[in-house]
């Protein structure tokens, strides 16, 4: 008598083999530089459209009424004038910048509050990477200025230095 063994062949069952595929060098790199090539598109989203502050500087055309010898030289109370101009830049590639209306700009000497402009009325808005510039006036009426910092005031300006301090 023989055995079923010997008409079937046997079944040796097998380890179960992980279903794992492998890359090749070429698609491992192409992968990493897509991957990378996302993380920077995203980066660059964020930096464009996220809560970036615009680009705001103020540069001092003129200056009025803190003459040495006429304005500075008699009386301690003062009447300057600034004229200024407003730079609102926007450094991004497809969104504007702007300043918000009711913004006013403060001038002091050496912590001494000399003058004020009056609020804007608008927004100042920049389009995408350019720039916009828009004059303002600060003015003081009898500011008085301590009697050593008025000294002080009067030297700087005869020697033409204009340690002056904007705030927006």
């Amino acid at each position: 008598m023989r055995s079923t063994q010997d008409h079937h062949p046997s079944v040796v069952p097998q380890p179960a083999v992980e279903a794992r595929r492998r890359y090749s060098r070429c698609e491992c790199c192409w992968l990493w530089c897509v991957g990378l090539t996302a993380m920077a598109a995203v980066c660059f989203f964020l930096d464009q459209t996220q809560g970036m502050t615009p680009y705001f500087s103020i540069a001092i055309n003129s200056v009025s009424g803190l003459a040495p010898a006429t304005d500075l030289g008699r009386r301690s109370a003062v009447d300057p004038e600034f004229n200024l101009t407003l730079r609102v830049a926007s450094h991004k590639l497809w969104a504007s910048e702007c300043a918000k209306p009711d913004m006013y700009v403060d001038v002091f000497y050496r912590g001494i509050f000399l003058a004020a402009s009056v609020t804007t009325a608008e927004e100042i808005c920049a389009r995408p990477k350019k720039a916009v510039d828009r004059p303002i006036i600060a003015r003081g009426i009898g500011v008085v200025v301590p009697g050593p910092m008025l000294d002080s005031l009067a030297g700087d300006m005869r020697r033409g230095v204009q340690a002056f301090d904007v705030m927006l």
